[in-house]
């Protein structure tokens, strides 16, 4: 028969006012706590219902519905839980509430003018707009997309200044990352167990590949970046592959696989420098051991050939 969606919000309310009880009932603890732990109660309570995917998620897995029935299905039941998802979301303007993760997790859609229209909530208070105003450019400069204009329009309209602080820290780190710095030198451990530095290669066009076995993506760019590494094969380019996998995971993955040229493993903490936050990641340094791009494009866009290209003209 199936689960009606219908039923949520009573049975999430029941065991929220249940929570909100217990917590009238304690003593001797401070009305800010009392008044903190409701705020956390009703924000889950609003994501829950929330994140109603999961009533429809298994089905699509077991092949009952397909995802376009599912997104349908989602829809027409967070239309229903407008009202109920309005009244956790009556309390949340406030800096206060980003303690709670779960909150976090709200912010996600609060800062949507549409969703915060379609719920009829307020608009963000300006503490919180410069909250997302910096999570955004430390996301920007994590992900080596932001640009010199922005950080300076950002400079204006932030003024907390632990968000200043923050930004700052994270730019410093990756401003020695910029191109035409010189490269940060690395020690990694080829499958022999010898000691090979990323300098070693000096002299020479460095292309590095970041990848885990683990690692979806990283596999799927696996036969492009080899591809390349045999179309330069007579070039002035060496080209590295470098697991961030146990060492063991790694050893192992090679008794199945061709061990080709220049196969390195290297511990994900000694290439904190390089502000290894996901993988894959590519890195191409020049001849003169100076930084092109420690962000470079994937193999398969086409575009890292094209960087090679371009250094090999120089």
């Amino acid at each position: 028969m199936g689960f009606n969606y219908k039923e949520l919000p009573d049975k999430f309310n029941s065991i929220k006012e249940e929570m909100m009880g217990k917590l009238n009932a304690l003593k001797n603890v401070s009305e800010n706590f009392i008044k903190f732990e409701k705020a956390r109660l009703n924000f889950e309570y609003a994501n829950s219902l929330r994140n109603v995917f999961y009533l429809y998620y298994a089905k699509v897995a077991r092949r009952e519905m397909t995802e376009e029935e599912m997104s349908n299905k989602m829809k027409e039941a967070l239309d229903y839980f407008v009202p109920f998802i309005k009244e956790g979301l009556s309390d949340f303007n406030s800096t206060d509430y980003l303690q709670f993760e779960v909150f976090h997790s709200l912010l996600y859609d609060l800062k949507r003018d549409e969703y915060r229209n379609k719920h009829q909530l307020p608009e963000l208070c300006d503490e919180l707009q410069e909250y997302l105003l910096a999570l955004n450019i430390l996301d920007a400069l994590g992900n080596h997309k932001v640009s010199k204009e922005l950080l300076k329009d950002c400079s204006q309209k932030i003024k907390n200044i632990d968000y200043i602080a923050a930004i700052e820290n994270i730019k410093n780190k990756y401003d020695v990352l910029s191109e035409g710095s010189p490269a940060i030198d690395l020690t990694f451990t080829n499958i022999k167990g010898d000691s090979i530095r990323l300098s070693d290669y000096a002299g020479s066009v460095i292309v590095v590949d970041i990848w885990a076995t683990w690692c979806g993506p990283c596999m799927n760019e696996k036969p492009f970046f080899e591809e390349l590494a045999q179309k330069y094969k007579a070039d002035n380019v060496t080209f590295l592959t470098v697991s961030i996998d146990t060492k063991k995971t790694w050893e192992a993955y090679f008794k199945n696989h061709h061990v080709g040229e220049n196969q390195l493993h290297i511990y994900r903490d000694d290439l904190s420098a390089y502000q290894l936050k996901g993988i894959p990641r590519f890195f191409v340094v020049d001849r003169d051991f100076k930084i092109v791009d420690v962000f470079a494009p994937r193999p398969s866009s086409g575009e890292l050939e094209k960087l090679i290209n371009n250094l090999l003209k120089k």
